[in-house]
Formats: structure tokens, C-alpha cells, sequence
């Protein structure tokens, strides 16, 4: 099964560090749309995980600006005096109050010629990414701006075959099915009688899995880990991440051909995350049992060393090399030493079984604090304070 990448939206340039950091964590890349001349501003964040991961990929958006042409040339025509009288704009005006901007290049030059002379937006330089004398944007109303830009996200994702994920909570609950007849009906506060609200369904379930199951480990402070953590997360665990992800792949699918008639939203909540808790909490919780099973005290109870020392390390108590005690210290010492080894060996093999295993990682090279200073907080004298 084909891993999935994300499609960011409806803005260019991130706009939640800690939202970006968590889905770096369970999208093995993040697509979104940057039109050609684009000014992007990115932060340390995004240039590092792009530099370090190639994990933000930029899509040019020209061919899927003409694919969404025909809808809102098709709403222009139709409805041209409604939507003037709400997000008609005067043209002397240069830069009215409240106007929002898609960049030249988002809109293909047939919808942007329409939307000129239907008076609904305006070509304009005046912001402050704009090159002297170069018309790069397109001036409308907000509303309008939003609308468009679902829309266009839509379509990119479909023909990238992407899945639309942001950080922007009102665009997640309006992310399916921009057909002209979804545009009118948003654009002027219209409720089709034909069309069954699927709101519940919106945002791809790839992305609410995801997210979910990360969000088990990850800690409350994550703007305060450098990005840096991640990245070499990341990297040292591909194959455990790998697996987590053909995990959430498969439990997206499951959810989606289940819950295809399902309409009730609480009842969708329900069932997400149940799954999630089926397929990654519980299981997470049982590899950290396992995991504390095969630790270091399994090497000091006298069952395990009376049964792993092994006999010619036995029989050298009373050899003519060493004395009992020098030689019962030895034979301990390569018996801890074997006993490190086959825990060592069955802690890999728990991991490599266990989709969560990627989670347990996440879980461990995330911690803001590591043990030693934790318990150090805790004891008196040992260069911490008393928590």
C-alpha cells in the first residue's frame, strides 16, 4: 500500500510551528501550493525540515487553477449581481479595507478576466511582497479568497493524489466537493435541499488517524523541542516509521469503506477513535510493558543468572587461573553480558512486530528532559533541585 503525502492549505506559508512539527511526524512529505514568483517566508522550522528531509514539497498550481476554471466561470455567469452586492469592490479604490489576495498565478487568466469585470476583484500591487510596476495579485473579498483557494486545494489534491490536511480549523470543515453548485451555495449562505451535509467526513481520515495516534506521545511542550529532534527521529527510525504509517494507511481505508454511510458526527468521532485506541494506544501500552520486561533488573534476579551461567564459565571457580570469587565475578559478568544481548535482540524483535513501536521512539526522543536530570530534580545533592 502506497504511503500518502499531505497537501497543506489554504495558505502557502505555515502558519502553526507546533501544528507543522506533529505532522512531520506521521506525513512522509508535506505538499503545498506555491505558484510560480511566489514570495515564500518560511521559518527555521519549515528550512530545516525541507533541507534536512525533503519533506515540504512545493506544487506549481497553473494546470489545476484551469481545472477549477469551469466551476467559477460557471458561478460568475449565474449569480454575477448577487455576488456583486456582497463582494463587489470599488475599483478606484487601491487597497479598500479587508481585501485578501491570491497570487497571480493561482488563478487561470479567463476566471481572473471574468472576476475583473463582474467588479469582484481588482489587480493589484499593493502588498507588500510586490515587485515595482508588476501586477502579482489578485484583490478580493475574504470570503471570496477562501472559497477559492478550498476549492483549488481540492483539485490539486485530486490530481496529486494527495491528501488535504491544515492547520486551519475552518478549512478542514469545508473541504469536499467544490462543484459550482457547492461554491454558490457557500458563497451566498445557500443550503441546497438536494445535497446531504457530509461536514463530519471532511479532512482526509489518513490525516485524522495520523494525527490522533501521534498525538499519544507527543508532549504538551512540543514548540519547545528544536526540530532538530525530529529530524533525527526521523531518520533513525525509517522502518519503524514506515510500518506506523502502513498502519495508518490501512486504518483510514478501513474507516472510510465503514463509515461511508455514516452521517452522525459524534457517532464518527466515536468510531475514529476507538480505532485509533485498537490499532496504536493499546498496542503502545502492551510494547512498553514488554519493553520494561526485558530490562536491565531481568538480569539481576538469581533465577536468570543461576540458569545463564554458563557451565565452563562455572567450572572455572576453582580453576588454576582464578580464584572463586575473581571467577564467579567473571562468569557474572559475561552472564549480564549474554542476558543484555538476548534482551537486546527480543526488545528489536518486539519492535520490528509492532506498529507503535515508531510511537515508542517518538515517545522517548522527544522528551524535553532526560531521565538523569528528571531524577536528579528529585534528589537532594545530586546538582538538581527538589521537585
Amino acid at each position: 500500500m502506497l504511503q500518502r503525502i499531505g497537501l497543506y492549505y489554504p495558505y502557502v506559508n505555515f502558519r502553526d510551528e507546533q501544528w507543522l512539527k506533529t505532522a512531520a511526524l506521521y506525513w512522509p512529505q508535506l505538499a503545498r501550493i506555491v505558484p510560480d514568483r511566489f514570495p515564500v517566508t518560511d521559518s527555521d522550522t519549515a528550512r530545516a525540515l525541507t533541507a534536512e528531509l525533503d519533506f515540504v514539497v512545493p506544487v506549481e498550481p497553473s494546470s489545476s487553477a484551469l481545472g477549477v476554471s469551469s466551476v467559477f466561470l460557471d458561478v460568475i455567469a449565474a449569480y454575477a449581481d448577487d455576488l456583486r452586492q456582497r463582494y463587489g469592490w470599488a475599483v478606484a479604490e487601491p487597497q479598500p479595507p479587508g481585501r485578501a489576495y491570491l497570487h497571480w498565478g493561482e488563478v487561470a487568466p479567463d476566471v481572473r478576466e471574468a472576476l475583473f469585470a463582474a467588479d469582484l476583484a481588482v489587480p493589484s500591487r499593493g502588498t507588500r511582497f510586490s515587485e515595482p510596476g508588476v501586477d502579482d495579485w489578485v484583490g478580493m473579498d475574504p470570503a471570496l479568497v477562501w472559497v477559492y483557494k478550498c476549492a483549488l486545494s481540492e483539485e490539486v489534491a485530486r490530481r496529486g493524489d494527495f491528501v488535504p490536511t491544515t492547520d486551519q480549523a475552518a478549512a478542514h470543515a469545508a473541504s469536499h466537493g467544490w462543484d459550482a453548485e457547492r461554491v454558490a451555495d457557500a458563497l451566498l449562505d445557500r443550503t441546497s435541499e438536494l445535497r446531504e451535509p457530509r461536514e463530519a467526513l471532511s479532512g482526509d481520515l489518513a490525516d485524522v488517524v495520523g494525527m490522533l495516534a501521534v498525538r499519544i506521545v507527543v508532549p504538551e511542550e512540543l514548540d519547545a523541542v528544536p526540530v532538530g529532534k525530529i529530524v533525527e527521529l526521523r531518520r533513525r527510525h525509517k522502518d519503524e516509521f514506515d510500518t506506523f504509517n502502513r498502519e495508518v494507511t490501512a486504518a483510514a481505508a478501513d474507516l472510510r469503506e465503514h463509515l461511508a454511510d455514516v452521517t452522525l458526527p459524534t457517532a464518527i468521532d466515536r468510531y475514529v477513535s476507538m480505532e485509533v485506541g485498537r490499532r496504536f494506544e493499546r498496542p503502545l501500552e502492551e510494547l512498553r510493558r514488554a519493553m520494561r520486561g526485558l530490562g536491565i533488573d531481568t538480569a539481576f534476579s538469581a533465577a536468570n543468572l543461576k540458569f545463564a551461567v554458563p557451565a565452563t564459565l562455572a567450572g572455572m571457580a576453582g580453576g588454576v587461573y582464578a580464584g572463586p570469587l575473581v571467577s564467579t565475578a567473571t562468569g557474572v559478568t559475561f552472564a549480564l553480558a549474554g542476558l543484555a544481548r538476548t534482551a537486546t535482540g527480543e526488545r528489536q524483535a518486539l519492535r520490528a512486530s509492532s506498529p507503535s513501536a515508531y510511537l515508542l521512539s517518538v515517545e522517548k526522543g522527544l522528551e524535553t528532559r532526560s531521565l538523569v536530570r528528571r531524577v536528579c530534580r528529585r534528589i537532594p545533592g545530586a546538582g538538581g533541585d527538589i521537585a
